[in-house]
This record gives C-alpha cells, structure tokens and sequence, in this order.
C-alpha cells in the first residue's frame, strides 16, 4: 500500500521515480490509498468526502502524463474509490489536445493501465461512469474496511447486486476472478 502523495508531490514526480522502478523490477502489485490534501476542507465537509477523491485523481494523472506508468510496464497499479473522480472526468481528459497542447487520447488510454476497486462509491449511479475508462477485467472489489464497517459493506454489496450495470459474469470478475489473475497466488 502506498499514499497517494507525500506534501505537494504526486507519485508521478521524478522524486518516486527510483521507488517506482524498483517496484517495477518486481513485478509489483501496488494499491494507492489517498490521504488529505494540504488546504484545509470546506467547514462541514470532512477530508474523505472529496480530497481523497481528488488526491487520487491526481495522483492517477501525474502517473500517466509525466511518463512514468509507461516507463513502468511491469508494475500493476491499483486506484483505490473506483480512481477517485477519474471515471466522472473521462471525457474531460480528451480536451488536453486544444487546452495543454497535450494528446489527450494518450491520457485517457493510460487510464485503462490501472486497475480500480469498488470501495465507495460502487453503485448504480457510479458504475457506468466507471466502465469508460476502466476495463472489466481491471475492476476490483474493495470495502473501505476498516472506515467502513460490517454494515456499510453489507450495503455496498447489496447496491452491487441492485446494479443494473452489473451482470452475474461482470459481478463474479469483480468479486474474485479479476483479483486471481492480478495475484497469481490467489489462483489456488
């Protein structure tokens, strides 16, 4: 498990550029939990309502534009809340040509490197969102524990059953067949 960023400094800065190569050289499986931004949250609005949104967001985008997702092919990445604002920006990203001077088709190809877990905000109003950038295969469940206790997985697993978007054979990738393949040890 890794923190989104360390101070004002997402994990694509050159500073984590040796880390990342070394976990690249093992073949890593590395799960990217989001933590509070330095600005202080709105009053009445608390940190992981939307700082760990966009700290993983962030996060994802300096991975991909500075380079080094692709200089690591070998180091799976994992976005923990479903990448954070990524699927509702998707579109968003393609704009990168005419405002950044920026191929913004290379950046939202990139979002498909990552693979995406299902810990809030998993549910029928986000799933769909979430299959545009993110591959089938590359969608993980997750439950936010120990934040979130028996009760609220019990009511994200009951969402994902309700979830339209989601069929029995997408429904059992999620559950286990895509964390199998991800992990070979867990294939027995």
């Amino acid at each position: 498990m890794c923190i989104t960023h360390a101070g004002d400094k997402y994990l694509g800065h050159p500073d984590f550029a040796e880390l990342l190569a070394e976990l690249n050289l093992r073949k890593a499986v590395l799960f990217l939990h989001p933590d509070r931004l330095d600005l202080p949250s709105p009053e009445g609005v608390p940190n992981w309502l939307t700082d760990f949104m966009l700290a993983t967001t962030r996060t994802a985008l300096s991975l991909i534009t500075s380079g080094a997702l692709d200089r690591n092919p070998d180091l799976s990445i994992i976005l923990s809340h479903a990448g954070g604002f990524l699927p509702y920006i998707h579109g968003r990203i393609f704009h990168l040509d005419e405002t950044e001077g920026r191929d913004g088709a290379r950046v939202a190809a990139g979002l498909r490197r990552f693979h995406y877990d299902t810990a809030l905000p998993m549910s029928p109003y986000a799933t769909a969102p979430l299959l545009q950038p993110a591959l089938p295969e590359r969608i993980l469940f997750g439950s936010d524990w120990p934040q979130v206790q028996t009760q609220g997985i019990a009511a994200q697993l009951d969402q994902m059953r309700q979830d339209a978007e989601i069929d029995r054979a997408l429904g059992q990738k999620i559950m286990s067949e895509n964390a199998r393949m991800l992990v070979p040890p867990f294939q027995a």
